[in-house]
């Protein structure tokens, strides 16, 4: 776990963050963003015209 002023550092993925995703995309009809589909980039663009976002 980082610490204040550690260097950025890559966590580990979240158990059951990408079933989640899914869950919640078919739930609002829409396709979930997962592993390198999410990047920053890709999530702001989409903001842009979300109604609704879900960040797992």
């Amino acid at each position: 776990m980082p610490s204040i002023g550690d260097p950025p550092q890559q966590l580990p993925s979240l158990p059951g963050a990408e079933t989640e995703a899914k869950a919640i995309a078919q739930l609002l009809n829409t396709q979930a963003l997962i592993g390198k589909q999410a990047s920053k980039a890709e999530i702001i663009k989409r903001m842009q015209q979300a109604r609704l976002i879900h960040l797992a």
